[in-house]
């Protein structure tokens, strides 16, 4: 991906917080760095690789949902 492709050619990044957000592996390292205060309102929501189901599949894919809808963005109920 592109985020990849910045991290690791155009930047130097020293630790895992210094890399971009967009990446999966990235995400799941730093999520503890969101302040306390903030954390019930940060959404972060994962799409399932080669799925079709879990559209979007590509960065510029996003003009084939309405990710604007919170049904979209928002997390399932667990139950």
């Amino acid at each position: 991906s592109l985020l990849v492709w910045i991290d690791n050619f155009l930047s130097l990044p020293h630790t895992t917080p210094d890399r971009r957000l967009g990446v999966w592996e990235n995400v799941l390292q730093t999520t503890h760095l969101i302040p306390e205060q903030l954390r019930g309102r940060v959404v972060i929501k994962g799409f399932s690789a080669g799925s079709t189901a879990g559209k979007p599949q590509k960065h510029g894919a996003f003009d084939e949902v309405e990710f604007w809808r919170r049904e979209f963005w928002q997390p399932e109920d667990p139950r």
